[in-house]
């Protein structure tokens, strides 16, 4: 049989016509949205407290040490940990403080 060139025209247009259905289908991105995913909210991690340890008042005495540790907390209440906390004394000629270790010099107070 011969076929006209006209007909393998409409020939090949109908099979086309056919499968672009089915191959746009299957070029989806996965989703049942409509092809939008919204990211997650960020968390905010800014410092809400720290809690210090010991938490009462602390008596060192004149050359003597005590060790301070501390933990920040988020908003959320989960730890931040204790990196980046830094450590210093409002009266370092009574009370000097080096990575949380106190040491006591003279007599008086300090924070």
């Amino acid at each position: 049989m011969t076929v006209a060139p006209r007909s393998r025209w409409i020939r090949r247009l109908t099979a086309g016509c056919c499968l672009a259905p089915f191959v746009l289908a299957g070029c989806g991105g996965g989703d049942s949205g409509g092809g939008v995913t919204t990211p997650p909210p960020p968390v905010d991690n800014s410092v809400a407290r720290i809690d210090v340890t010991p938490a009462g008042p602390l008596t060192v005495v004149s050359g003597a040490t005590s060790t301070l540790s501390a933990t920040a907390y988020a908003r959320d209440g989960h730890s931040l940990g204790s990196g980046g906390i830094s450590w210093t004394s409002s009266n370092s000629p009574t009370a000097s403080v080096s990575s949380g270790v106190v040491t006591g010099a003279l007599v008086g107070s300090a924070s």
